[in-house]
This record gives C-alpha cells, sequence and structure tokens, in this order.
C-alpha cells in the first residue's frame, strides 16, 4: 500500500484481515490503518485453482486379470501434498473388465483443476500348480484367460543362455529336464501385441 510516495508496513501503518482464503473462489480483505493512519478499506480477490497436470501418479501397475473390475489403488501427489480422492480430484478407469490396457483419468476437484491420464495393463494371471511328471512332462493348471504360455529353461538359476518355446496348452515336453530351471509366463495376444503375466520358476528336482 502506497500513499503519496510512502509505502506503508503493515501491522505498523495498518492490520489486514483476510476472509474466505482457505480454498479456491472469492475472497476478502479489510485493511485498517493503523498509528499515524485511520480509516479502513474492503476490496476482494480471487484464489485460483492449481493445476494438478504435473502431480505424481504413485502405485499405478499391471493388475492380473481376475474376471472383476479391476481398480487400480493409487496416490495422487502434487509436489508434497498428497490429494484426496472425492476432494482434490476425480477417478475413472477404462478398459478395466478384460486383457489389455486399460486408461485411468483422473480430474482435479475442489482447490484443483486440470486432468492426467495414465495407463496400467491387465495381464493373465501367474501359474499355479507346476508339476514334474514323468517322461520330461511339466505341467500346469491352465489359466484360462491366456492363449499360450511361454517357457524359458536353463541349467543357470539366472535364466543366463536359457532357450524358449511356446506352448499353447498347459503342459511342455522337455529332454532331460532334471537339475535345469524352468519359468514359464502366460500371455494372450491382442491386436498384434502380447499381454504377459508374471512368471513363476522353479527348478526340476
Amino acid at each position: 500500500i502506497v500513499i503519496e510516495n510512502y509505502t506503508l508496513k503493515q501491522n505498523v501503518d495498518f492490520t489486514a484481515s483476510y476472509f474466505y482464503n482457505k480454498k479456491a473462489g472469492s475472497a476478502k480483505v479489510i485493511i485498517k490503518g493503523k498509528g499515524n493512519f485511520a480509516g479502513k478499506v474492503q476490496t476482494s480477490f480471487k484464489i485460483l485453482r492449481k493445476s494438478i497436470a504435473r502431480a505424481k501418479v504413485i502405485g499405478l501397475k499391471n493388475r492380473a486379470f481376475n474376471k472383476s473390475v479391476i481398480i487400480p489403488k493409487i496416490n495422487v501427489k502434487l509436489k508434497s501434498r498428497l490429494l484426496k480422492e472425492g476432494r482434490d480430484y476425480t477417478l475413472s478407469v477404462s478398459g478395466n473388465q478384460q486383457i489389455g490396457n486399460a486408461t485411468v483419468r483422473i480430474t482435479g476437484s475442489g482447490n484443483y483443476t486440470g486432468k492426467i491420464v495414465k495407463y496400467f495393463k491387465v495381464v493373465p494371471p501367474k501359474v499355479r500348480g507346476v508339476k514334474a511328471l514323468k517322461n520330461g512332462v511339466i505341467s500346469w493348471t491352465a489359466v484360462q484367460s491366456a492363449e499360450g504360455y511361454e517357457i524359458k529353461y536353463s541349467k543357470f538359476k539366472n535364466m543366463k543362455k536359457a532357450k524358449t518355446i511356446i506352448a499353447k496348452e498347459n503342459s511342455v515336453v522337455l529332454a532331460k529336464p532334471k537339475g535345469k530351471y524352468i519359468k514359464i509366463i502366460p500371455f494372450k495376444n491382442i491386436k498384434g501385441i502380447a499381454f504377459k503375466g508374471k512368471s513363476v520358476k522353479i527348478k526340476i528336482q
């Protein structure tokens, strides 16, 4: 505040009281003279909504298909502030009922504006019940949502020099499998893209 080239000092020449200034919208300030100054003035100003466009989305990862609607558990953080769903933003998810790419849309609300669009993959669940049978047969419980299985096998635990085969059924025959490490990955191809589930690795005893 300047009067005749003199800059007034807050709490020396005037006091300022603020109202409705805790959220986005119209706020009010009342300025009262102090010391050598008298009178008061009231004015309003706008508090703009913050954009969430550069907020970080934490916890978004691929999810296994489970025959139900998949809602990812995420946190949205703007700088050091953790935003709250329903108050600071709304969340909508599409493509999350089948294997493929799912879309997450985060829209600012309340004191926040802007949008964020993120993606995650819905993939087949990992295989279970892996067994080593006679004559080099390796079998497992079929994953109904998978169309095939990527089989990697190696004599090394870190899968160095692993060989790969593709199985359409829930079993495969390997030559001399004893002592080898086997990794089984279920997959489903959609429009030329392979959506792969988590791998399961065992050592054939």
